[in-house]
């Protein structure tokens, strides 16, 4: 990422505040980047020398990638599980292509939920089948989820 970006237009200086409000480009508003600047954010646009750099434009517009905000979609519901605490995890694929396990709290209110419920003929999401985790699978916020063992006493191997 660059260090300045620019130039733009000055539309107000503050003095009393040392700030100043830019005139940015829709693609930086839309990113909700506020216009107002505080002078040691700023730089003074020195143009280029067309001598020393010929050919390099000065206006060049950086590339952000993907908005952040971007809601992304879930495609569907494809697998659950019911971890060792008894909450219920789906694996969604989002239409990215990505998959991620999620809780019910993430997807409670998708219509893919119900989607998914139909397929397997329940009404609601305490009816579906337990299954449990397998043991190189993640889930997000989590390191590989295991199932516990089961404690065995420990013999010792002297004979009473």
């Amino acid at each position: 990422m660059p260090l300045f970006i620019g130039p733009y237009e000055v539309l107000n200086a503050y003095t009393d505040s040392s700030t100043y409000t830019l005139k940015l480009p829709p693609e930086l508003e839309k990113r909700g980047i506020y216009s107002t600047f505080h002078v040691s954010q700023l730089a003074t646009h020195k143009p280029n020398d067309l001598l020393l750099f010929p050919r390099r434009d000065a206006q060049v517009y950086y590339d952000f990638g993907e908005n952040p905000e971007k809601e992304l979609q879930v495609h569907e519901i494809i697998d659950h599980i019911w971890d060792l605490d008894d909450v219920l995890w789906f694996r969604v694929k989002w239409t990215t292509g990505d998959l991620t396990w999620e809780t019910i709290a993430n997807v409670n209110e998708l219509i893919a939920l119900d989607n998914y419920l139909e397929l397997h003929a329940v009404q609601n999401v305490e009816e579906l089948p337990r299954k449990w985790p397998i043991v190189n699978e993640t889930k997000s916020g989590q390191s590989k989820p295991t199932k516990r063992k089961k404690r065995i006493p420990y013999k010792s191997m002297k004979k009473a």
